[in-house]
């Protein structure tokens, strides 16, 4: 029994200490992969494809790691066949100056890992990130339609407090800032950056609460910069790719 008892143990002590390398290598994966989402979005054409380099070398050095190492699972190797291809496609868009179909591409990299740690149950604070960012990119899309993108006004409160509910880890979670290398002043800023997103998506609710239709899209707008500038921390982009946030 005791020695049952030990098998379990070292069996679950093996497991968490795999999630924790996993989780460092998909770390040093997305330092990569998020300046190049974030010179894309900003249509940086020498930048991004600088970073193609940067995310082709990482993606290779990941894919070699893991690939072999979980060959038997389906699961895992469809995820990396996928992400194979998109990352492939979108290089392929980058360097054609091709901003839109890009992103669409790097937003199903980003979405496929996504879902692989969600059901393998790996933790992972980005996730909170993208969520709210794309549950806050079709928010911004209705807000700026003057028809609403033909949803009735309940369906639009619902999305806004699916946006809400998908703000409270991102603001309430912290992240492991000792495997992302960030020091004191790094994290400062996040704080401050996450001040400001938690104080703007307070002003847009309000509005909507409000039905104020003339500031609805201006009060969701603010949200955008703080957002991207959380984002570039994530890809150890600082504060020189702040200057680069100018959303209109």
């Amino acid at each position: 029994m005791k020695r049952f008892l030990l098998l379990i143990i070292g069996f679950f002590l093996v497991s968490a200490c795999q999630t924790k390398d996993l989780q460092k290598d998909m770390i040093q994966f997305d330092k990569a992969y998020i300046p190049l989402l974030y010179h894309v979005y900003h249509h940086n054409a020498p930048a991004a494809k600088q970073a193609v380099f940067s995310l082709a070398f990482e993606w290779q050095k990941f894919n070699q790691n893991y690939k072999g190492h979980v060959q038997g699972s389906l699961d895992w190797t469809e995820t990396f066949r996928m992400v194979d291809g998109w990352l492939q496609d979108a290089f392929t868009a980058v360097d054609a100056n091709q901003w839109d179909l890009a992103l669409v591409q790097l937003d199903h990299v980003r979405f496929e890992w996504m879902e692989l740690r969600m059901r393998h149950r790996i933790p992972y604070y980005l996730d909170n990130i993208w969520e709210f960012q794309m549950a806050y990119d079709m928010v911004i899309e209705v807000a700026r339609d003057p028809y609403l993108c033909l949803l009735e006004w309940q369906e639009f409160e619902a999305l806004v407090t699916d946006l809400n509910n998908l703000w409270y880890p991102v603001e309430k979670e912290m992240p492991a800032v000792a495997i992302w290398g960030w020091d004191q002043a790094t994290f400062e800023n996040f704080e401050a950056d996450r001040h400001v997103i938690a104080q703007c998506l307070a002003d847009f609710t309000a509005s909507v609460e409000c039905a104020d239709r003339e500031n609805l899209a201006l009060d969701c707008e603010d949200i955008n910069p703080a957002l991207w500038r959380i984002i570039a921390r994530f890809g150890e982009l600082g504060t020189g790719a702040e200057r680069f946030v100018n959303i209109q």
